[in-house]
């Protein structure tokens, strides 16, 4: 065994999809909640050299070393008990990475975490990335003490990663400890109630994958589904095509309300919060008399105006059909799909301009170069998805502007919801 380093206080569109997408019963209480953990290294045992290609768990993440070369050892120096101790017996190798994912693979948040030198001397530097779907998003570069005191540190990472990188950059003259990582787990999958009616958001939506934003499982019977998809684009002066809703930051939901929250979408950084109000009428006839209102909220962080445009995408197959005819109801907002069983409305509150076309093009055009809908594609029949766009919207420097659309099943899209439920929102 090499000499011990100095240590002398050791103390991660397709409508096929629609097919596939499992649906879990939903669990009584918030579901997308934030819940945090910590991989403070309590669950291995102490003095483990951690070997290129072994799995390590725990607290359902997963370590694992992917170099050729491990600097990576658990002891018993941690805060309190043991630490992840960085390259104690031998300099760093340069390139050594240990990788943590969640066991789902899916994304997650690095908040905060504990770190020092082994001695009060300087230590080697590591870098800590975080990637998304291969591409590095976040760093910290170069991270060293000089201290043997711990210190604590929070909010380096602003987005949500599929991996984190610990990997190391250049030897100094002592080891670097680090514990207490703590990590958001991946948002849980939404599932709103209301009377007979059950909207589920499935993972793939809630992780940034679906090329229209949610996936949008309107179910009412349980055994009918009404809706696949809905999801929003924005378009500002320094955006060069349509940015799709990302994977939101922020999940919860209770009942039949859900919001969502993003830090950070386009190139100008808007802020974004979504509200999610699923009702079913419970004088209605079976399927029928059911609203989704959903209002969008952008927030212009910057001292600057900027003009938006904002599109609402709907891929909806009313009473399970794939095959249904559509037409426009009142002049540029408004669209309804018939279904010998009755209709489904789309509604883009106030908004400019329409189109409709057959899945997938109007979702393939909007993730593609910019464009402005063109009041096409009715009538229609087929299988049937629309937008909407709100144009050329002046959102002012620090200021807010609220888009609102809603979906309808066999009830008029301007039904009145204000006082449909006890609240419309989540905090």
């Amino acid at each position: 065994m090499k000499s011990l380093r100095s240590n002398s206080n050791p103390s991660t569109l397709r409508r096929s999809s629609r097919l596939v997408v499992p649906l879990l019963l939903a669990v009584a209480g918030n579901a997308g909640a934030v819940v945090d953990t910590i991989i403070n290294f309590e669950s291995f045992p102490p003095e483990l050299e951690l070997l290129p290609g072994q799995v390590h768990n725990e607290n359902g993440f997963t370590l694992q070393v992917v170099s050729p070369g491990s600097s990576f050892w658990i002891q018993p120096w941690g805060d309190p008990d043991n630490v992840l101790a960085i390259a104690p017996f031998s300099a760093i190798g340069t390139g050594d990475t240990l990788a943590i994912r969640h066991a789902s693979d899916r994304p997650f948040r690095f908040i905060a975490y504990d770190f020092r030198s082994g001695d009060d001397l300087p230590s080697d530097t590591v870098d800590l990335v975080g990637l998304r779907n291969g591409e590095q998003t976040e760093l910290v570069a170069n991270l060293q003490s000089a201290s043997s005191g711990w210190v604590t540190r929070a909010g380096e990472f602003h987005g949500r990663i599929d991996t984190l990188h610990i990997v190391g950059v250049q030897p100094q003259q002592a080891m670097l400890l680090l514990d207490n990582l703590q990590l958001e787990k991946p948002l849980e999958e939404i599932f709103l109630h209301s009377g007979p009616a059950r909207l589920a958001i499935p993972a793939p939506g809630l992780d940034g994958l679906h090329p229209a934003g949610f996936i949008t499982l309107l179910e009412a019977p349980l055994d009918t589904r009404h809706a696949y998809a809905t999801g929003w684009f924005i378009r500002t002066d320094a955006d060069t095509t349509q940015v799709r809703q990302p994977a939101p930051d922020v999940a919860v939901s209770s009942g039949n309300v859900a919001n969502f929250q993003w830090h950070s979408v386009g190139a100008a950084g808007l802020q974004a919060w979504q509200s999610v109000v699923l009702h079913a009428d419970p004088g209605a006839p079976d399927n029928g008399g059911i609203w989704i209102r959903w209002i969008l909220r952008l927030t212009n962080p910057t001292s600057t105006d900027l003009t938006v445009d904002v599109f609402a995408y709907a891929d909806q197959t009313p009473f399970g059909s794939y095959d249904v005819s559509a037409d426009l109801m009142r002049g540029n907002d408004w669209l309804r799909a018939f279904h010998d069983k009755g209709y489904m409305d789309f509604h883009g509150v106030d908004a400019d301009l329409y189109r409709v076309a057959p899945y997938p093009d109007l979702a393939v055009d909007l993730n593609d170069d910019a464009l402005d809908l063109d009041n096409s594609g009715t009538p229609f029949q087929g299988d049937y998805t629309a937008a909407f766009q709100w144009q050329k919207r002046l959102l002012p420097a620090n200021g807010q502007l609220t888009f609102e659309w809603m979906q309808t099943l066999n009830l008029p899209a301007t039904v009145d919801t204000l006082f449909a439920d006890g609240f419309e929102s989540i905090h």
